[in-house]
């Protein structure tokens, strides 16, 4: 399975493509909607527009879980606007991507979540 991550934050895509590759996961950190099974969007990112990055994914039909911090429920409520599958604040996708994407692929393609 294959996850891109558009996120220009180093230390932030780093920790995530790290938990993903444990889960089984092929990460692509990059900024250009692409083919592939899900895609991390951060919504705080100054370099593009959050909204067209989830519709271009969505299109391609790529799961899209977004994310910002927990006091900025206007990006939040954006990314649901948007029609984000899952809207999260940073710290439970940092602490939880394995249930994210178990919740939405089946716990079938986490299979290594326990070891994270």
């Amino acid at each position: 399975m294959k996850l891109l991550i558009l996120e220009r934050d180093l230390m932030w895509s780093v920790k995530m493509k790290s938990q993903a590759e444990k889960l089984g996961w092929e990460a692509i950190v990059t900024m250009d909607p692409q083919p592939a099974d899900a895609a991390i969007v951060s919504l705080i990112e100054p370099s593009y527009s959050a909204v067209e990055k989830i519709e271009s994914l969505q299109k391609l039909g790529v799961k899209v879980i977004a994310h910002a911090g927990h006091v900025e429920e206007e990006k939040l409520q954006m990314g649901r606007d948007a029609g984000a599958d899952l809207v999260v604040v940073n710290g439970a996708l940092s602490r939880n991507l394995g249930m994210m994407l178990e919740k939405l692929f089946g716990p079938e393609h986490t299979a290594s979540a326990d070891s994270q």
